[in-house]
């Protein structure tokens, strides 16, 4: 059984008909043998959503809050008082995603002190709730890794998605114990991140779609889904020489262990 560690479910596009979305959504997923999804919100507007999310037990939720919104700083307090609600009330299964992304042409006014203010006050809620922390980064290698130590990130549950770690700052996030998914668009169609696909320690190697918004072998940008996670077990098998058997049995039982299932 296959799994996307990864994706967005609810967003702009789908947030008008959510319950016949996930209907679907957990269609596909018995379609193409997807064991468990992880689905993140991280738009306070749709947090309520996840409540459909959970009748469906394969698909896990995170919330968080959208490191665009970070540069709004009068409304810190609004959004962090709505997250820590929304975990009281729905029980989500991670923190994410979060994170720092300095690359201004994705995030305009990018803010970095107002998006590390979010990320600490993010990790003292997940550490709260003892709750997994999803993280994106983006050209913040130094600041992560910085901030992440000092809340001694090492002693969490904490996976890097769509891993965009540069080379320099690898070994440093992997010795923290850290979990790290291998994504299509990333790495096995940018060069200068294909060194993840033999850095990843075979204990804390997951896989992620990052669909809609991401491309994928088959699916381009905003028309990816979960199924296309298959292919990155299958790119990865053929990179590596791995057997596919053995990498969905490992992948599985990294991700259990990630998420105390």
């Amino acid at each position: 059984m296959f799994i996307d560690a990864h994706c967005h479910l609810i967003y702009k596009e789908s947030s008008q008909n959510i319950p016949e979305h996930l209907a679907a959504i957990n269609q596909l997923m018995q379609e193409n043998n997807l064991d468990y999804i992880v689905s993140n919100t991280s738009t306070p507007d749709y947090f309520h959503l996840i409540e459909h999310e959970k009748k469906y037990p394969k698909i896990l939720s995170a919330i968080a809050i959208n490191r665009n919104l970070a540069k709004d700083r009068s409304k810190h307090q609004e959004y962090l008082k709505l997250l820590r609600t929304n975990v009281e009330k729905y029980n989500p299964e991670a923190i994410g995603e979060v994170g720092l992304d300095y690359y201004a042409e994705i995030t305009p006014d990018y803010a970095p002190k107002a998006q590390q203010y979010i990320l600490e006050q993010e990790i003292l809620l997940a550490k709260e709730f003892d709750l997994p922390l999803v993280i994106h980064s983006l050209y913040s290698d130094a600041d992560l890794l910085a901030i992440l130590r000092k809340h001694h990130a090492e002693e969490m549950r904490v996976h890097i998605h769509g891993t965009q770690i540069t080379q320099e700052f690898s070994q440093d996030f992997i010795d923290m114990g850290f979990y790290f998914s291998l994504s299509y668009y990333h790495h096995f169609d940018e060069p200068d991140m294909v060194f993840w696909i033999d850095k990843i320690p075979f204990d804390h190697l997951l896989f992620e779609t990052d669909s809609p918004y991401a491309y994928s072998v088959k699916n381009k940008k905003g028309a990816s889904n979960s199924a296309d996670v298959i292919s990155n077990y299958n790119l990865y098998c053929e990179k590596t020489g791995k057997k596919i058997d053995t990498v969905i049995e490992q992948v599985s039982n990294n991700f259990k262990r990630f998420y105390r299932l």
